[in-house]
């Protein structure tokens, strides 16, 4: 009996696997659904996504800049 300590294939990860977010795909991602994206105040790049790291402070994703914690509540569109 012999130990396997290898993973298998199956378990691997690839580059394949990982969430990659740029603005390309946000925007081909807003055309199929006909919303608009919520843009950065800070840089105006789409918003994929904030991260909150404490109760004050909030990371936009993919561009990093940091952002009111509620953005992604407001309407998108401009008007509040």
């Amino acid at each position: 009996m012999s130990d396997d300590t290898e993973p298998s294939a199956d378990s691997e990860s690839s580059a394949d696997d990982e969430l990659t977010l740029d603005g390309d795909s946000i925007a081909a991602n807003t055309s199929q659904t006909g919303r608009q994206p919520v843009r950065c105040p800070r840089c105006d790049a789409p918003i994929a996504l904030v991260v909150s790291y404490g109760p004050t402070t909030h990371e936009a994703s993919p561009c990093g800049c940091r952002v009111p914690g509620n953005l992604l509540e407001r309407s998108g569109d401009g008007s509040e």
